[in-house]
């Protein structure tokens, strides 16, 4: 047992003790008075009843307690306490909940997350922090005492979220820093992200905290999940994984149709769907013991076919082909002099005869462009002669050509190899242009800015290169339509949990599955991990679990003395007060 003071210029209230004895040891200077002599009879009379011993312990016991009182308090000022080693649980513990998906596995009728909320109350101390573990961990208490905890632990509800197990431990040990204490993390140890468990553990205990891991798995659970997709424009691709023993007859019901798969035990089978509408939703119908996997959701907020109008005077084949193949695109063919006056989302100019074009057809697209729309420029033979009426800059000349390079990534460019030209016709340059790809330095594929609206100049002759042979020519074409529409990929809507979004100067952390409005942006958030999903996995890298009550470990306890002293100087006025009173003083 060891004393220490928490204030050691406190001490310095010990001086205090120096004038109160000083002015009790100075004596009045005495005085003569006059008294009857029959009073100093009687006065002699009761001194001579009275003991020695309690003669002298009256005259001294009002300084005495006055001095004790003072020494007390200056004693308390250097807020003094007792250190002594004990075998203790902890009374400063932070709790480690998991609140991932997996944590909603069911078990005996209750949630693993039930059960650590529960384990939670029951260790409750004096002091307590605590972390939710999800991908990103969060803390949501700290120090506060057990009552404050079980309020917040009543209101805690899990997530859809992946975990981060060694990274919620890791931020347990900068919470306790150079504090004495215990982490305690409450979980079914299914990790799938950040450093190794075991290891942010045995850095934390090299720092002398104690970190014990209670696993809540009790007993085989069973469960089939949806676990990844892959996601094109107009299909998807499923992936279930059966997590049992046995085979499995799985009922998927898409968009409330049934579907049946059978998948043998531990294995995963995959299905293609097409996407239609502005919304899919994929559902295993079989009864297991984690929902959150048993759903996906799509999302595909297209709307309206895309309209489109295809100005020519020619076979334009290729194209034509291309335009075809996208479910999502309404196709009407024109050709010059006649130009409807209806609107369309993206109008496209290929193989025109210039002598067939009326004056004030490309001024009338060009007002058009200027509303929101987009035009599509090809290049053809003889355009040098074709008045475009400023929809693009003047065409310069026809030059020699050669391999096409990517100058910036787009959406519709991204992995499309353009090959090579032979020839092909250069345009003047202007200030608001943006060179998208180039041969010998020189733009082939151009955007043009205009005012609302956007021009794009495809400079890629048919007669002169293969591309219209290459499987990637009709994927360019899709994804060109889409980026003018300003359609979103599909991959930037549908995330998976855990997953981070930006919204003006705020980042939202995505920690449930299903439908959201970020902004005007509508986005489907899915679990789609395997591991998450495997609510029986057990790893090999954790040594040890805690089971039953947590251990006793030698601690310093310190006990604080100062409250004592003060109702101890309480209780000496107090007696002051009656002592003077039974002498008659008041």
């Amino acid at each position: 047992m060891v004393l220490q003071f928490g204030n050691l210029f406190g001490l310095l209230a010990f001086l205090t003790l120096i004038p109160f004895i000083i002015s009790y040891l100075i004596k009045p200077k005495p005085q003569n008075l006059k008294v009857p002599s029959l009073m100093f009879f009687f006065n002699e009379q009761n001194k001579k009843s009275k003991n020695n011993l309690f003669r002298h312990l009256e005259k001294n016991i009002l300084f005495l307690i006055q001095l004790l009182v003072l020494f007390i308090l200056a004693l308390s000022v250097a807020d003094p306490s007792f250190i002594v080693k004990k075998d203790v649980i902890s009374d400063n513990i932070v709790f480690i909940i998991d609140a991932s998906a997996s944590s909603k596995t069911m078990q005996e009728g209750k949630t693993r997350f039930d059960l650590s909320k529960e384990k939670i109350k029951e260790l409750a101390t004096a002091k307590n922090s605590l972390i939710l573990l999800k991908s990103t961990p969060v803390l949501l208490l700290n120090n506060a005492d057990r009552s404050e905890l079980i309020r917040t632990i009543e209101r805690l509800q899990p997530t859809d979220d992946t975990s981060d197990i060694g990274g919620a431990i890791t931020l347990a040990g900068e919470i306790l820093g150079e504090n004495k204490g215990r982490i305690v993390v409450l979980s079914d140890f299914v990790d799938n992200k950040g450093i190794n468990p075991q290891l942010a553990k045995n850095v934390i205990e090299g720092k002398g905290i104690k970190v014990d891991f209670i696993d809540t798995k009790n007993g085989i659970a069973n469960n089939i999940g949806i676990t990844n997709m892959a996601l094109t424009d107009n299909s998807a691709n499923i992936y279930i994984k059966n997590y049992n023993d046995k085979n499995e007859n799985v009922k998927l019901s898409i968009d409330k149709k049934i579907t049946e798969l059978m998948i043998g035990p531990g294995n995963t089978e995959s299905l293609v769907i097409n996407l239609q509408g502005n919304g899919t939703e994929i559902k295993i119908e079989n009864t297991d013991d984690l929902l959150t996997d048993n759903v996906a959701y799509i999302a595909r907020p297209f709307g309206n076919k895309i309209k489109v109008l295809l100005i020519t005077n020619g076979d334009s084949r290729f194209v034509k082909a291309a335009l075809d193949s996208i479910p999502d695109v309404e196709l009407q063919i024109t050709a010059p002099p006649v130009i409807p006056e209806k609107d369309y989302d993206v109008y496209i100019i290929n193989q025109i005869n210039k002598d067939k074009i009326l004056p004030g057809s490309f001024k009338d697209i060009k007002t058009k462009i200027e509303k929101g729309k987009m035009a599509i420029v090809m290049a053809q033979p003889g355009m040098e002669k074709i008045n475009y009426e400023g929809l693009i800059p003047q065409v310069i000349n026809n030059t020699n050509g050669g391999i096409i390079a990517l100058n910036y990534i787009t959406r519709f460019t991204k992995d499309i190899d353009l090959g090579d030209v032979t020839k092909f016709y250069q345009l003047k340059n202007i200030d608001n242009e943006l060179n998208i790809a180039s041969v010998n330095n020189k733009s082939i594929i151009t955007l043009y800015e205009n005012s609302n609206g956007k021009v794009l100049y495809y400079g890629i002759l048919e007669s002169e290169s293969d591309f219209t042979l290459n499987p990637n020519y009709p994927i360019f074409w899709i994804n060109l339509l889409y980026y003018s529409v300003g359609r979103a990929e599909l991959n930037d809507i549908n995330l998976k949990t855990g997953s981070v979004i930006q919204y003006g100067n705020d980042n939202f952390i995505m920690d449930k599955t299903g439908y959201f409005n970020i902004g005007s942006k509508r986005v489907a958030v899915n679990l789609l991990n395997e591991r998450e999903s495997d609510v029986n996995y057990k790893t090999q890298e954790i040594n040890e679990y805690t089971k039953g009550n947590l251990g006793k470990i030698k601690s310093d306890v310190d006990y604080k003395i100062s409250l004592y002293g003060m109702i101890i100087c309480l209780l000496l006025i107090m007696f002051e007060f009656f002592y003077i009173k039974i002498r008659g003083e008041i």
